[in-house]
């Protein structure tokens, strides 16, 4: 990963392979990055992916952002401290482009609050993963997107 020393890169790299796939986290970052800096319009009218499978859920730009927020609290205190120097930035853009909503109240969560509360998502469907047959269901790979 770019813009992260090599210690940081090697720490991101073992935590991909344990509990994620390699590239998540750069994919994660430039996906979230992408979302904040697009139209505003966007921002407020955000509605997650519908779909429950991991492939689906993956181009949603807060499952990227959950991720990010993984990765922060699963790495080592440097590492950590790098990747949070590119995160934040991109926080306080959505913070200072979106209007506080009840519909966007659980992204501002994920970006402000403690981190054992921000996990309940409210639209978090009961259907099994694969439930809808789409392509993704298959395995965890993912287009960057």
């Amino acid at each position: 990963m770019s813009r992260v020393s090599a210690s940081t890169s090697h720490a991101i790299a073992v935590l991909e392979r344990a509990r994620l796939r390699p590239g998540a986290i750069a994919e994660a970052l430039a996906g979230w990055s992408r979302f904040v800096r697009g139209p505003v319009r966007a921002l407020d009218e955000y509605t997650p992916e519908e779909c429950p499978c991991p492939g689906c859920q993956w181009h949603d730009p807060v499952v990227r952002r959950e991720t990010l927020r993984l990765a922060l609290f699963a790495l080592p205190v440097r590492a950590a401290r790098e990747l949070r120097a590119l995160v934040e930035p991109l926080d306080e853009v959505y913070l200072s482009r979106s209007i506080p909503l009840p519909a966007t109240a659980y992204i501002r969560a994920l970006l402000t609050d403690n981190p054992l509360r921000a996990h309940f998502r409210p639209w978090a469907s009961p259907a099994a993963s694969g439930a809808c047959g789409c392509p993704g269901t298959s395995s965890r790979s993912s287009t960057a997107g």
